[in-house]
């Protein structure tokens, strides 16, 4: 017996949402995660030299954002960590998506990739405070503008994700609630109806 969809995703798909909508916001991730692995990869590269250490170094030794004064050679530390924070997320939607449980993890889910888009949004300003510096230019004001770049497009990816993920979870409880109680229920045989014909009483009438 065909069970029934209770709406959301494509197909009667459990997770109750699209997932051609959900990969689309992973290939947005995806194209976050690239400009901003390397734009923080080349910012780095510079780190300790011309310009970018002593820009950082008249700027006051760090960024908004950071824990200043902070030498350049230990300033990217917090945004590593960020951006394999995105990563890590990131993997977790593809094997969720891979294995079909997203409607099993989207609370957990939900909530990881809220703290990511937080933590690059914050980024994102931290290293857009770059291009107000005087003189701040070449190659490095482009490397910044990068990072910045690739910051703002994965946040939005990660809060698209939270809204496609999150948008339909009532019609997901649904399902569940229904595969939970169908799981349970024991098909019993059809009841079989006899039919019995009564035989002739023959009845003796006194004379």
């Amino acid at each position: 017996m065909k069970k029934p969809s209770f709406g959301g995703g494509a197909n009667g798909d459990r997770s109750g949402t699209s997932k051609p909508m959900i990969w689309l916001g992973w290939l947005l991730a995806t194209c976050g995660f690239g400009i901003l692995l390397g734009g923080v990869a080349s910012m780095q590269q510079a780190c300790g030299g011309t310009p970018l250490g002593s820009t950082i170094t008249g700027y006051g030794g760090g960024s908004t954002g950071y824990l200043a004064p902070v030498d350049c050679a230990h300033l990217f530390q917090y945004t590593w960590w960020i951006v394999f924070l995105h990563f890590f997320v990131w993997f977790l939607v593809l094997v969720y998506l891979i294995m079909n449980v997203i409607h099993k993890t989207r609370g957990a889910l939900i909530g990881m990739l809220a703290v990511a888009s937080v933590l690059l949004m914050d980024t994102a300003n931290t290293f857009l405070m770059f291009n107000y510096i005087p003189g701040f230019t070449g190659k490095m004001a482009s490397r910044t503008r990068a990072t910045v770049a690739g910051a703002i497009v994965a946040a939005v990816a990660d809060m698209l994700l939270i809204l496609i993920i999150g948008w339909d979870s009532f019609a997901s409880e649904r399902y569940e609630r229904h595969e939970h109680y169908t799981a349970g229920v024991t098909t019993m045989p059809a009841a079989t109806t006899t039919t019995t014909t009564a035989g002739t009483v023959p009845v003796q009438v006194p004379v």
